[in-house]
């Protein structure tokens, strides 16, 4: 039974993935012949290169909406500034000594935060929420791509609404609401009963889906008032906060009514996690809900938040949000402010021929440079490449004032690091806009890996999940 299960699984991947094949070239071959005809119309004959803009103009009216179309080019506008400011002044070659020049610093210099330290996760005290809630997180991410991931068997479900199910072990009649696809700036969610935690839990489904890639790089500050604090947000995050806040106030409002005793939690991974807290946020101002004693009984947990909120916002949320953070993990660390230092720094050192190269003769990647003075030395060196204010290293960006795309967002809320690999500490980071403040270099395997749903779920989850269980059958 078991063999005939999976092997209808692979045959439904195989369907699915011929059905979006054919439907992709169906769609494009009906816009090359449309964009065809309209050039033979307009120029009495066929030309190529018309026929090629014609193309591209409705491939995106085919393929996207108008307000995906401009957001996408919005950010596109946004990166391209990005990258003519460093293609004017130096060759990819040199900039890649530079980028390992810094990741060279990074590593010498150490990247543990500075704050409480705890032997592992269940000295916290709200150890048992990070726990339960982590699965969660993961189930949001639906079938085929938690399949895909590995983190749950080939046949074990067959739908979205049940992977949640068995991920949190809930029955599926536990999950009230649910969206799944979601849209731009309108992730996917399901709102669920968890009796064993007597909560109502919120749960938003981190990156997925192509529009879900666009909410996250548009990431500009964006100035706003929550908690009775003024301060900036992440604003891709913080438009799909206030569309799920409008679709689901009253409906929320309406269950904390009938679940009198359960407390309100909101969760999610990423992009996912990024939204609860600034929902929670919203929810908090929000005097519909404040009225339900909300103050007291709303939590969010969220698992690799990205830098979303400016440090005061972040510190007003600290009794309502927890933001767990799993090594060296990239998403927390990238924001507009963070890709303009790292491309800042590496022009500073470009500008100054010698300067990259010494930096790693100094610092030998074959050698250990683990004492405390190679340490310190590094630590300055970075410090003057990151702030461009020391050594006779050109570029300060101080003493300009502040704009609002280098406005510092940090992950919300109180803040813990769980170290990497096999040590199972915990820190409570004293300081999240300094520890969060520079993108992190490194392999794949140390900084994008540990960002995996899954890893979080396998680290946090206390061996209680399906994915755990899985590892060790």
């Amino acid at each position: 039974y078991k063999a005939l299960k999976f092997l209808d699984e692979v045959l439904w991947f195989a369907d699915v993935v011929t059905w979006a094949s054919l439907s992709a070239s169906r769609k494009l071959t009906h816009i090359c012949l449309v964009a065809a005809t309209q050039a033979v119309g307009v120029l009495g004959r066929l030309d190529f290169s018309t026929t090629l803009q014609l193309c591209g103009g409705k491939a995106a009216s085919a393929l996207m909406s108008p307000r995906m179309i401009s957001e996408l080019g919005n950010t596109a506008e946004m990166f391209s500034t990005y990258v003519v400011q460093v293609s004017k002044e130096a060759r990819l070659p040199e900039l890649l000594v530079g980028v390992k020049a810094l990741a060279r610093l990074q590593s010498v210099a150490g990247r543990r935060p500075k704050g409480r330290c705890y032997k592992s996760l269940e000295e916290l005290d709200c150890c048992a929420d990070i726990q339960r809630y982590v699965w969660f997180a993961l189930g949001m991410h639906g079938h085929a791509g938690l399949k895909f991931l590995g983190a749950i068997h080939y046949g074990s479900v067959g739908s979205d609404l049940e992977a949640l199910a068995y991920c949190a072990s809930i029955p599926p009649s536990a999950v009230l609401i649910s969206e799944w696809k979601g849209g731009l700036h309108s992730p996917g969610y399901a709102l669920s009963v968890d009796e064993s935690s007597k909560s109502l839990v919120l749960s938003i489904r981190g990156t997925l889906w192509p529009q879900d890639w666009i909410t996250d790089f548009d990431c500009r500050p964006r100035q706003c008032e929550l908690l009775g604090k003024s301060g900036y947000a992440h604003s891709g995050m913080l438009t799909a906060a206030e569309t799920l806040s409008s679709q689901l106030t009253s409906i929320v409002a309406g269950l904390l009514r009938k679940y009198s005793d359960f407390r309100l939690v909101l969760t999610g991974h990423s992009l996912g996690a990024g939204v609860a807290a600034l929902l929670s946020a919203l929810w908090l101002t929000n005097s519909t809900l404040s009225g339900d004693d909300l103050g007291r009984r709303l939590r969010c947990i969220a698992f690799g938040t990205p830098s979303v909120t400016s440090p005061e916002l972040s510190n007003a949320l600290r009794d309502h949000v927890t933001s767990v953070v799993c090594g060296h993990d990239f998403v927390p660390r990238f924001s507009l402010r963070s890709s303009n230092r790292l491309r800042d720094a590496v022009l500073r050192l470009w500008r100054q021929p010698g300067t990259a190269a010494a930096v790693l003769a100094q610092h030998p990647a074959d050698t250990p440079n683990d004492s405390e003075k190679s340490q310190v030395l590094a630590r300055e060196q970075l410090s003057s490449l990151m702030e461009g204010d020391a050594l006779g290293i050109g570029g300060s960006s101080r003493g300009r004032g502040t704009t609002v795309n280098e406005a510092c967002l940090c992950p919300p809320g109180q803040v813990f690091w769980k170290a990497p690999n096999d040590d199972t500490s915990v820190v409570a980071i004293e300081d999240p806009r300094k520890f969060f403040e520079d993108i992190p270099l490194g392999p794949v395997k140390d900084i994008f890996e540990p960002h995996l749903p899954q890893n979080y779920s396998s680290i946090l989850g206390g061996g209680k999940g399906p994915l755990s269980m899985a590892l060790s059958s």
